[in-house]
């Protein structure tokens, strides 16, 4: 039971990704407004008013703190953080995709279907991935190490060593049997 267990957690923890995603693209039309230097296409639904764009600071800003709360609130084992930073960043990376096309075509109405060569050409999935990737790991150390209970790690004793003692091993002058 204990690696169905640790199966369904780990998912868990990678699916985290999905409502902050969502919940970015909200603070992101937002900080639209921001002032610095922009990148186009971010905001696939304002396309037609022409304000789809958003400045690069915000947009790393509002990624890092979004992937960043995710990372805290669900963190990885030191083992597997960068498997959990990979996928994170893979699982960000298709789903903002895919809410790029679907918003595109919705906007466009070109063509029947997903307008995924738009969403695929467009910076800010890659960003955010990048910053997914980025988050997960960096947010990593800050979780406090707990030794869980019944460890044989050392310092889980109070400070008392349960390791070989050192020194020369001091015999019995009587033997134990007699004879």
């Amino acid at each position: 039971m204990p690696g169905i267990h640790n199966g369904l957690r780990s998912i868990a923890s990678q699916l985290v990704v999905a409502p902050f995603a969502i919940a970015g693209y909200g603070l992101l039309d937002r900080a639209r407004s921001a002032p610095g230097p922009r990148i186009a296409l971010v905001l696939p639904l304002r396309e037609t008013g022409h304000a789809d764009a958003v400045s690069v600071l915000a947009l790393v800003t509002v990624w890092l703190a979004v992937f960043g709360l995710a990372a805290l609130l669900a963190p990885a084992s030191r083992q597997r953080v960068a498997t959990l930073a990979l996928g994170r960043a893979g699982i960000a990376l298709a789903l903002l995709a895919a809410v790029q096309a679907f918003c595109l075509q919705l906007v466009r109405q070109g063509a029947a279907g997903f307008d995924w060569a738009a969403a695929a050409g467009s910076a800010s999935v890659y960003i955010a991935a990048v910053c997914a990737l980025v988050a997960t790991l960096a947010c990593a150390p800050l979780r406090r190490h707990r030794t869980p209970p019944g460890s044989s790690d050392r310092r889980a004793g109070g400070g008392v060593s349960n390791g070989p003692v050192g020194g020369r091993a001091v015999f019995p002058a009587e033997p134990m049997i007699p004879a």
